[in-house]
């Protein structure tokens, strides 16, 4: 099967959660980052959106990531990467 998802402009980046098991579908989720948008997280099975994670500049315009990465030691946190600064996010908390 195939799985699609849309974002609104060009991907700059995605990734897969690294404890990602297919008998566990609650581990099955990979992030998108694009441009204009906030980092989404998505289910692998059915392409639905789970969560997203914004973030902000001093003027209150969204910015957006540039590369996006999961905690490899299974924190649940995700890492991603801005002009300058690397924010952090849990990924049990999506928003702001």
């Amino acid at each position: 099967s195939v799985l699609q998802v849309t974002e609104g402009e060009a991907v700059y980046d995605m990734a897969w959660y690294p404890m990602m098991s297919s008998s566990d579908p609650s581990t099955c989720v990979f992030l998108t980052t694009s441009k204009d948008t906030p980092v989404h997280c998505w289910d692998a099975f059915t392409g639905q959106p789970r969560g997203s994670y914004c973030a902000y500049t001093d003027a209150e315009e969204l910015d957006s990531a540039w590369s996006v990465c999961f905690d490899n030691l299974g924190r649940n946190q995700v890492y991603c990467g801005f002009n300058n600064q690397i924010r952090v996010y849990d990924l049990g908390r999506p928003g702001r």
